[in-house]
This record gives C-alpha cells, structure tokens and sequence, in this order.
C-alpha cells in the first residue's frame, strides 16, 4: 500500500465479496429513495404504474433486481469457491467523495433548482475525480449546463427541477 499520484491516499485491496455485496445494499437503498420518493410526483392515481410515476419507479425497480443479482453473483462465488478476489481500490478518498457527492446531488436539486445545483455540483465533481484544469471545468460545466437547456427545456420541452 504506497502513496498514489493526484491524492486520495494509500491504495486498498477489498475482499471482492465485501465490496459488491456493499455496493449492491447501497444501490438498493438507492432504489428504494427512487421507489418512494416516487410518491411525491402528482399523478391522478398515486398507486398507478403509469404517467408520470412510471419512469422512477420502472428505473427502482430494475436497479433494485440488478442490485440483488450484483451482491448475490459475488456471495454464491465466495460460498461455491471459499475464496474471494482482491480488488484494488487506487485512489479510496476520491472515490468515496464521489460517492457522496452523487448522493447529495439529488438533494441539491431539491434545494437549489437543477442549473444551480449543477453548476456547483459538476465542477467539484470534476476536480474530485481528478480533472484539475479550471479552464477544463469550467467549460465542461457551462457546456453541460447548455446542452441540457437546449436540449431537454427548449427542444423537448421538459422543465428541469
């Protein structure tokens, strides 16, 4: 376990076992907010899968069976084999802020409207992952942020939160 260029500290190795089935209990908890949060958009009929509901919950639902296959593919591995790759995680700190970071972008919208949260959200996203040229970011930011102004409000006419 040494130091690694650009941050984010010394390198781990995680029993595969441990890290997928983590990752696959956090993407289900993801698909349960989605699931649930769901029963906030207005619709005529709360419990219909249709309208507007329909997205969200298809997308929780799919992420929730995807998720249990995920974690389950690597316990059966393990139970079947009684051993369990290593992963290498090269740049732990960076990843967990990402994590985090995509956690709370949902809550940002929520709070601070999409171009807001976006434009502060991006670019520190950006710089944790590595890309460390402001010129870089700030492009790619408002280039995002254009694109999806043309595209999903003016051209199809969807309003952003």
């Amino acid at each position: 376990m040494g130091a690694r260029p650009g941050g984010g500290g010394a390198a781990l190795s995680i029993p595969s076992v441990v890290l997928e089935t983590a990752v696959g209990i956090f993407m289900l908890a993801v698909a349960s907010w989605f699931w649930f949060d769901s029963y906030s958009i207005e619709t005529r009929a709360p419990s219909s899968l249709s309208g507007p509901v329909a997205f969200p919950r298809g997308v929780a639902a799919m992420l929730a069976v995807c998720s249990v296959l995920f974690a389950w593919r690597s316990v059966a591995a393990r139970l079947r084999t009684g051993q369990s790759r290593a992963i290498p995680v090269e740049r732990p700190l960076p990843v967990l802020v990402s994590m985090v970071l995509v956690v709370l972008y949902p809550l940002l919208l929520e709070w601070l409207g999409y171009y807001v949260a976006t434009g502060v959200w991006l670019p520190v996203l950006l710089w944790v992952s590595g890309y460390r040229r402001p010129i870089g970011i700030a492009l790619v930011s408002a280039g995002f942020l254009a694109f999806t102004k043309v595209v999903f409000q003016q051209m199809l006419g969807t309003p952003l939160p």
